[in-house]
């Protein structure tokens, strides 16, 4: 049987179990019949955790297999996967685009080393670290947002200024946050927003034929500490009060914790948000279109808490992790993401370190190199699953190896490439000075290695009631 199965748009959402295994087949045959099968599954919009498909061959697989829909299986960043990629994502050997895109015509170039914001109402480079982005799966557009100081000891400072003047009529915060848009073409819109966070995370979705933005806000005039989850259009070449809610649309975070941020899933349309504590993290999920329809009145689907110190490294092939770890949070929080069942964070400092973290150029085994630990956690059952770190040489070793580059993470998302298969995609921090960032993709883990054990053996799950 050769058949291409397409499920766009699908609505299947909390279908009940009925067979004996815990399955919901949309698709099954015998495995031999039916291993040229493809199924494209990239737009669906429902929750893809109760129906999968079987015996089929995703153009990324070799063999007919059962298929979750890209919501079961977690992704393999450990050992030699991970690939470095160009901002829009550098072709492989059969010409498709690692991120379904090529890079623009207009020359923006591969990310390492690449700046922007000419095309501000500075008219110079940002030239602050980038603190999280995301790419809009519709155009292949990325959507970048950097912290950048406005004012200091009362006055004004360059881009202060040049912002007050473009926008006589905006209140001005000693910090704002710059996002830039760098469309496919390589062309650069900006938005200045004022009163927001630190843009710890932020993540897009097109809700009515618009694209709009996510990200913590509401602080104060002295403090970067966002209050509330603030929601907006984008709108090129606006000035934006994050106290604006004639514009901006609020989720209220009922629950304890400071510093909220928000992620988001478009293919199983889930928002989450994180809230941190000095105990550990706060973890609340909910219905993306009921939080895009009406964030004041949206209700989590279900909340999870992950202490401070749980699941110590102490089996890595890096000695540095086992003789530092003490468990989750031993570092700097970075950014995070959620996909299907699972919650991704990232976690790590650059190899000059912070704080009073452990300090990988100075501390016991210390070997001179950035941190990248990402952490699991299973938000429907509540278990905290996995914490490894990230240590492809293209990745941990090439992309923070020069004497200039810091490698402290930062971003952190998932998308799918052309052909559907999901990657993700994590910052590093090219320099110290730099905003600029490579990407490393993973693949997600189909075929389970030992190292990465898949949620297949766990099976059957049901979703959460919606």
């Amino acid at each position: 049987m050769n058949t291409s199965l397409r499920v766009n748009y699908n609505t299947f959402k909390n279908k009940p179990c009925k067979r004996t295994d815990g399955y919901n087949y949309v698709f099954y045959a015998n495995n031999t019949n039916t291993t040229t099968a493809n199924v494209d599954v990239r737009w669906n919009c429902s929750d893809n955790t109760e129906y999968c498909f079987a015996w089929v061959k995703p153009a990324w697989e070799t063999a007919g297999q059962r298929y979750f829909a890209g919501s079961q299986n977690r992704f393999n960043y450990e050992g030699s996967h991970g690939t470095t990629v160009d901002f829009y994502g550098k072709k492989d050997e059969n010409g498709n685009a690692e991120f379904g895109r090529v890079t623009p015509t207009g020359g923006a170039g591969g990310m390492k080393g690449w700046w922007f914001g000419k095309s501000s109402v500075k008219g110079s480079d940002i030239a602050t670290v980038v603190q999280s982005m995301d790419i809009d799966d519709a155009t292949g557009d990325c959507y970048f947002i950097n912290a950048k100081n406005a004012r200091s000891n009362g006055s004004l400072g360059a881009w202060g200024s040049a912002v007050s003047k473009a926008f006589p009529s905006l209140p001005i915060s000693d910090d704002m946050l710059i996002m830039t848009r760098v469309a496919m073409g390589g062309a650069e819109t900006h938005m200045y927003l004022t009163y927001g966070g630190h843009g710890s995370n932020m993540a897009l979705t097109r809700y009515k034929g618009k694209v709009w933005i996510a990200t913590g806000g509401y602080g104060t005039t002295t403090s970067t500490s966002p209050t509330k989850i603030c929601l907006f259009p984008w709108s090129a070449g606006k000035g934006l009060d994050l106290r604006d809610g004639s514009y901006v649309k609020y989720l209220k975070v009922g629950y304890s914790g400071n510093m909220c941020y928000p992620a988001i899933d478009n293919d199983n349309r889930l928002f989450m948000v994180r809230s941190r504590s000095s105990s550990g993290d706060y973890f609340a999920v909910y219905d993306l279109d009921k939080v895009m329809a009406s964030p004041e009145t949206a209700k989590p689907i279900k909340e999870v808490f992950v202490a401070k110190g749980a699941r110590k490294i102490s089996n890595s092939s890096r000695k540095f992790l086992n003789s530092n770890d003490k468990g989750f949070k031993t570092w700097s929080d970075q950014g995070f993401t959620i996909s299907g069942d699972y919650i991704y964070t990232y976690e790590g400092d650059g190899k000059d370190g912070y704080g009073s973290n452990p300090n990988p150029s100075t501390a016991t085994d210390h070997d001179s190199k950035s941190v990248l630990i990402v952490n699991v956690i299973n938000w429907r059952t509540g278990e905290y699953v996995q914490r490894s770190a990230i240590l492809s040489s293209k990745v941990w070793t090439n992309m923070c190896s020069a004497t200039a580059d810091s490698g402290e993470p930062e971003s952190m998302k998932i998308h799918r490439d052309a052909t559907g298969r999901p990657f993700m995609a994590v910052g590093v921090r090219a320099s110290r000075r730099s905003l600029a960032r490579p990407l490393a993709a993973m693949p997600r883990t189909f075929t389970p290695p030992l190292s990465v054990p898949t949620a297949e053996a766990s099976w059957p799950r049901r979703a959460a009631p919606r």
